[in-house]
């Protein structure tokens, strides 16, 4: 294998970048060539600036760049490049935006990009935490983790230590000691080849966004194809403007995902559709679409769903005509007693459980409006609204589901939707909304191509998935990890396996998982800490060594992660540029992998044989897009042979429908769609019309109301909760204390424009342009005595945080909104996390259907004693202390 040190820049024929490292260290934001980790109180007030001029004169090119934001909208970025140096950015311009082929325009935080590249964080070579050594015990020196001293060594001491220590763990400890904290889809070098090589590793216990619709999808008939549980029960958005009504259940796509779901959402609310909001807030989502707004609590989603079903069947026996009861029995099982499936273990089912027949306590309006906060009325006409007479829309955010009540909402979700028949038709879907897919499913209409593979060794081909098992059983909570057991009442083999490190990679879980500060002890109890980043972002913080990782800007950076899984949205795909070499000393990932591989005796070069520019060409070659026939997949991209052996590429010639070097110049290929396409795409639409002739993937070949299977999957995981085998309110087993005089008010995390996920959260940009609030209601405040803009505490049984009061109208009583994705900044004298992480006051009780419970948590806030601490936007960013250049 050609050496990745050595790869040719005649390979990149796209813009050079000759002067790059000295313009890049005169750019990054309040630092000096001379010492760029050194902050004075001269240079702080210029830690989020670019003060280089810009005049597009300038012997540059504007070219299209990744976006590599986990949001979700999905935009076309483009950057001004001068000798490898961006020096603005701009979003798409490429045609005239309309309807049928709208512009893929980006938000405050893609613009705000190139400070996140190019940051006065960037971590720029290999770090070791001065009180660390290997060998594990008192060589750790845990306990100094986050407060210690770091020293710069090379990347031969780096690879070396680390190649030591993981040999080591694995050696004493076996391959699942190794935590793994990222996200292991997203990237393959580490998560999906180098450790599962090794052996396997241990993953994280519960997703992040999917909550309970992580577990049961599968087993009970809702298309999983697409990889986001459930999100492939949506049609495209030219069926959605057949609706008579859409709900949004949760959903805020103008702070998640800001691009075209949101511009989806708002082209039907100018074609006259009326939306319906339901959460606890009226968000600016909601206020875009003018929508009705059915207030409910955060963890009472489930109870509002049980009550409706309930009204609708009441209804039904009333007037007729609300439920569609001959497609509710040709295509689901379980709903009632005369209509069980086959494998039933329990005699119970929905229509007993809403009717009260197990508990004595029919699932009325006036049950769930107590429990939920709405109104009896709003149940009711929701009820009528979501009959069989409308054609409905309802798409669910994954929020709702992230808490202890919410195990089987999948399923009251899903029975919703077949009382009405409100699926498999123009104009009637239900389903989870996220990322790319929202409000536009389907197939891609233009598929990235197959990008060459390496020989993965046998034993990571048949572990990586053993592994993922193991770790929903193994990886437990923060606190279990800190004291060094299985998660608290969990039974099963391998619960208490013994986790010695973490290896942090994509994602920021130490500050998007539960407990913060549990986290930090379990990071301080372990005996080796990797992490490997862009940012000194929290992980590294408390991390023993720290690798500079390049960016998507940067070349030889690892295309399959970020740019095949993420570049995309249903009628776009976009094929972003690579314009500089790696900043400073950092390495893309897939390079530090193949280093490591070799040092812990793994044949490197068969596992990755090929550069990534080539591989990325690859994806390019090889992409296809849909003909017009709607069935048929053809090439898209015209090349001559003499072309490919001028960029220096192993390809071949080809007739597509646009030319190679116009895709490269454009960065994007979108199809464009018109009213009776053969592009448009109904979820479930065979199975609807034909269940006996196209089964579902189920027991039953239906949608399972009642699901043996998922109930005894989850128990399998030897999980104390015991979940239903149809939808209901779960009643859990631990953690969920409700409310008290001491904690009297519901927390939920919406998403913010200030960041995406923990992404971009260090950019002085967005800090100075969004604060960090916490949302209040109005009332709640004046009974506190906080005014807007005060600065106020936080407090949960797990921690405190202060953040800044943003008091509203809009925000129901009795609960508190804390914009995710801070990272925390701890005050470890008293206690209190100064840039307010949410996840430093939520609970951590890993339970049914392996979710977190985000939403389960309860707080106080009151004003905080000191208004002078400087918030976040005034504070110079956390640098590593004792480097000297």
């Amino acid at each position: 294998m050609e050496e990745f040190a050595n790869k040719g820049i005649s390979r990149r024929a796209f813009v050079g970048a000759g002067a790059f490292a000295a313009a890049a260290a005169a750019m990054v934001a309040g630092c000096s060539p001379e010492n760029s980790l050194e902050q004075t109180e001269d240079t702080a007030p210029r830690n989020y600036r670019v003060d280089a001029e810009f005049d597009e004169s300038q012997d540059g090119q504007w070219l299209p760049v990744s976006c590599w934001t986990s949001c979700g909208g999905r935009c076309l970025l483009k950057a001004y490049v001068v000798d490898g140096m961006p020096m603005r950015i701009k979003t798409d311009d490429t045609h005239e935006d309309s309807f049928e082929n709208f512009q893929n325009r980006a938000c405050p935080r893609g613009r705000a990009q190139r400070m996140h590249a190019f940051g006065a964080d960037r971590i720029k070579y290999p770090m070791k935490r001065s009180g660390w050594q290997p060998g594990g015990g008192e060589n750790s020196n845990g306990q100094m983790r986050g407060k210690d001293t770091w020293e710069r060594i090379s990347w031969d001491e780096a690879f070396d230590l680390i190649a030591t220590e993981v040999k080591r763990i694995i050696d004493e400890h076996g391959p699942l000691a190794i935590n793994y904290a990222g996200i292991p889809f997203y990237n393959c070098a580490v998560a999906q080849t180098l450790l599962p090589a090794l052996g396997g590793y241990t993953w994280h216990l519960g997703f992040t966004s999917y909550g309970s619709w992580t577990a049961t999808p599968d087993q009970i008939g809702i298309d999983n194809t697409a990889g986001e549980p459930g999100t492939m029960g949506t049609n495209d958005r030219l069926s959605m403007l057949k609706s008579d009504l859409i709900v949004l259940h949760g959903n805020n796509p103008v702070h998640a995902a800001a691009g075209s779901p949101s511009l989806h959402l708002m082209r039907a609310h100018e074609a006259g559709i009326p939306f319906v909001f339901i959460g606890p807030d009226y968000n600016p989502t909601a206020a875009m679409v003018e929508a009705k707004w059915i207030p409910v609590r955060p963890t009472t989603d489930a109870a509002f769903l049980s009550a409706v079903i309930y009204e609708m069947i009441k209804l039904d026996e009333e007037r007729g005509d609300v439920v569609d009861w001959d497609f509710l029995y040709s295509h689901t099982v379980g709903f009632d007693d005369d209509h069980m499936p086959a494998d039933a273990t329990l005699n119970e089912n929905v229509h007993g459980y809403v009717m009260g027949e197990y508990d004595g306590t029919p699932k009325t309006a006036e049950w769930a409006a107590e429990i939920c906060g709405c109104t009896a009325e709003d149940i009711r006409w929701y009820a009528e609204q979501v009959g069989r007479k409308n054609k409905v829309s309802m798409y669910y955010a994954y929020s709702i589901a992230r808490n202890n009540q919410a195990a089987t909402l999948p399923q009251l979700a899903l029975t919703l939707a077949c009382m009405g028949a409100h699926v498999g038709a123009d104009g009637q879907q239900f389903g989870p909304t996220y990322h790319y897919f929202a409000h536009n499913c389907g197939p891609n209409l233009v598929q990235p191509g197959e990008m060459r593979q390496g020989d993965v060794p046998e034993q990571a081909q048949n572990s990586v998935f053993g592994a993922f098992d193991l770790g929903y059983r193994a990886a437990s909570s923060w606190k279990a990890m800190a004291e060094g057991h299985g998660p608290d009442g969990w039974t099963g083999e391998d619960v208490s396996k013994d986790i010695r490190m973490i290896w942090c990679e994509s994602g920021g879980y130490l500050t998007s998982q539960p407990d913060v500060n549990n986290g930090i002890k379990a990071f301080r109890a372990m005996d080796f800490v990797l992490t490997q980043a862009i940012n000194f972002k929290p992980e590294a913080q408390f991390s023993d060594i720290v690798l500079p990782a390049s960016t998507p800007w940067e070349y030889g950076y690892d295309q399959l992660a970020f740019q095949q899984y993420k570049q995309f949205n249903r009628e776009s795909f976009f094929f972003p540029t690579a314009f500089t070499e790696p900043l400073f000393e950092s390495k893309p990932d897939v390079e530090i992998a193949y280093e490591l591989a070799k040092r812990l005796g793994l044949d490197a070069d068969k596992m990755w044989p090929y550069d990534e520019e080539q591989r990325q060409f690859d994806r390019i070659l090889n992409a296809t897009v849909l003909d017009a026939d709607g069935v048929t997949y053809k090439p898209l991209v015209t090349i001559t042979q003499e072309r490919c052996d001028e960029l220096g590429f192993d390809g071949h010639a080809q007739e597509g429908v646009i030319d190679y070097d116009e895709l490269r110049a454009a960065g994007v290929y979108r199809v464009e769609r018109t009213e009776g396409d053969n592009y448009g795409y109904i979820a479930y639409k065979d199975f609807v019309d034909d269940p006996e002739g196209h089964p579902l993937n189920t027991v039953s070949g239906k949608w399972e109301l009642y699901c043996q299977s998922a109930k005894d999957a989850v128990d399998a995981l030897g999980c104390p909760d015991k979940i239903k085998p149809y939808g209901c309110v779960t009643e859990s087993a631990g953690g969920y204390q409700g409310l008290s005089e001491e904690f009297p008010l519901l927390v939920y995390q919406p998403h913010y424009l200030r960041r995406a996920h923990t992404t971009h959260d260090n950019v002085g940009w967005l800090r100075q342009a969004f604060k960090n609030p916490v949302y209040m209601n109005a009332q709640d405040a004046a009974e506190r005595g906080i005014e807007q803009g005060d600065i106020v505490e936080v407090s949960s049984e797990t921690g405190k945080m202060i953040r800044i009061a943003s008091v509203l109208e809009t925000l129901m009583p009795g609960v508190v909104g804390i914009p995710h994705g801070s990272w925390p900044e701890m005050n470890e004298e008293n206690g209190v996390d100064e840039n307010g992480s949410e996840n430093t006051i939520t609970i951590n009780v890993q339970n049914v259907g392996s979710y977190n419970s985000y939403h389960s948590t309860v707080v106080q806030v009151r004003k905080y004693e000191d208004q002078d601490v400087p918030q976040a936007e005034m504070r110079p960013l956390r640098m590593p202390e004792g480097i000297e250049e």
